[in-house]
């Protein structure tokens, strides 16, 4: 392998990842940025080539093989663009000239509407932290909107309550927690 092909052999990250594989795609979660990334079959391929030693003509070879099906270079350039913008890649990849401006639409007009549908794609979402993921808030808790409160009441930007012998329909919307179901009021 000469010197430039070498060093355009891409290497997956592995380090700090939780990776689940399920029947149609990879689910990867990143420990260190919280986020986690949804890897296409496609995408999946291309990152399970990525060992440091073959190179993008290597991979597209080896993925047409396996899959039986057209697996361009410009594909795994498509790939590799998008594992690395969400760092599942160790270290950058460069690419060259003709890859560089390269995205999904234009590969799209390339291989035709029916081809869109094999080109990699990753997805990402940003995890929410533990104390931020909670299904709702209590009485005196900041909130936006009414949905952010377990009362369903967000009054002044603060979750509010509703006191004795007031209307309510849930629980949840009495500051003793009780609402009675034959009144509908809240009980002390």
């Amino acid at each position: 392998m000469r010197k430039a092909e070498r060093a355009r052999a891409p290497r997956a990250r592995s380090k700090g990842l939780v990776i689940k594989r399920l029947a149609d795609e990879v689910l990867v979660y990143d420990l260190e940025t919280n986020r986690a990334h949804c890897l296409n079959t496609q995408a999946a391929l291309v990152w399970n080539q990525c060992n440091g030693r073959k190179t993008i003509r290597e991979i597209a070879v080896s993925l047409e093989r396996e899959t039986l099906e057209p697996f361009t270079e410009e594909m795994v350039w498509l790939a590799l663009n998008q594992l690395e913008r969400f760092s599942l890649l160790q270290g950058p990849v460069k690419l060259p000239l003709k890859a560089s401006g390269m995205n999904r639409r234009e590969l799209v007009k390339k291989l035709g509407l029916a081809g869109a549908a094999s080109l990699p794609l990753v997805l990402s979402i940003v995890a929410p932290e533990a104390a931020s993921a909670a299904t709702c808030r209590g009485p005196g808790d900041a909130c936006v909107t009414n949905a952010r409160c377990c009362s369903g009441l967000c009054i002044n930007n603060t979750c509010a309550c509703l006191g004795q012998n007031v209307d309510c329909t849930t629980n949840a919307q009495c500051c003793s927690g009780r609402c009675g179901s034959a009144l509908n009021k809240c009980l002390p």
